[in-house]
């Protein structure tokens, strides 16, 4: 079992000024690395000071892609998180419907449909529908073939997704891709996820992380979340067993405090923390901070 740092959580510091991109690009630009041009580019061709997102204006772009797959696209996207694989594609989760959509990586092809279904568990499915401004969050990519969700809350949670007659495998550094493997994705366009396994937070984790906002994979693979509510960065326990339903962290570091709503994270392999924060104008929110390996 994870204990919680005695001594503390630390506080990540400033490394450079912030950045002036829109905060929607940490979601659909760093975390897919070189396409970060590509997809400014892309969000530059619409006028800056509308109500949408950079996220939703890029959902406008796919909105074709999207109905040839018989797929509405709301007033806003509800894209909230992203994971890639080896092969480049762009895995996004989007929080309502729950749906993971899989594009290529010049983002013109829309190649898989993955429905997330809790209908298999009761409990769960009531937490699910309770509040559909509470569910995912974040997504990791598993080489098993599985898909591993933060809800944001009520209650907070981490689940694991797999394709019927797939069973709960938890959580161990081996399993995430981190953009090093290829995600094995079934044959079929459309294919619909179950829920395989649930962890609430427990213990000091449940105190201290007020909310889950995004997730990612460390250089030395282990799984971090980012907390907007508490304003914070914490690592989890080394394993999830599927056993278990608690799951803890053992380490948490404090956000500077001109971070406004922190909602994207990334870790580079130099460990430097890059969160966007969110509002809707394209000055000053994302950073990057340093002092995470320490």
């Amino acid at each position: 079992m994870a204990t919680l740092d005695s001594s503390g959580p630390g506080v990540l510091q400033d490394l450079v000024q912030p950045l002036d991109l829109p905060a929607a690009l940490l979601d659909l630009g760093l975390a897919v690395a070189g396409q970060l041009a590509q997809l400014a580019d892309r969000a530059g061709r619409h006028k800056a000071g509308t109500d949408q997102t950079v996220l939703d204006q890029l959902a406008d772009d796919l909105q074709p892609l999207l109905a040839g797959a018989g797929l509405r696209t709301p007033e806003s996207s509800q894209w909230e998180g992203i994971d890639t694989d080896a092969t480049g594609r762009v895995f996004v989760l989007r929080e309502v419907p729950g749906t993971v959509l899989v594009f290529d990586q010049a983002l013109e092809t829309l190649v898989h449909v993955f429905p997330l279904t809790v209908e298999d568990d009761p409990a769960e499915l009531e937490a699910w529908e309770a509040d559909q401004n509470a569910l995912g969050e974040g997504v990791l990519l598993l080489r098993n073939g599985h898909l591993f969700v933060v809800k944001e809350d009520k209650p907070r949670q981490l689940l694991e997704f797999g394709l019927p007659g797939a069973q709960a495998e938890g959580l161990r550094a081996d399993l995430p891709i981190a953009d090093t493997g290829e995600f094995p994705t079934p044959p079929e366009s459309r294919a619909v996820f179950h829920l395989l396994s649930a962890w609430d937070l427990g213990g000091a984790a449940m105190e201290r992380i007020g909310d889950l906002s995004d997730v990612t994979v460390g250089p030395d693979g282990r799984i971090y979340v980012l907390s907007d509510e508490s304003r914070c960065i914490a690592r989890l326990q080394t394993t999830l067993d599927p056993q278990d339903r608690l799951i803890e962290v053992d380490r948490i570091w404090g956000l500077p405090e001109r971070l406004h709503q922190p909602e994207g994270l990334v870790i580079t392999g130099d460990w430097e923390v890059l969160v966007a924060v969110d509002h809707p104008e394209p000055r000053q929110n994302l950073f990057l901070l340093r002092g995470l390996d320490t």
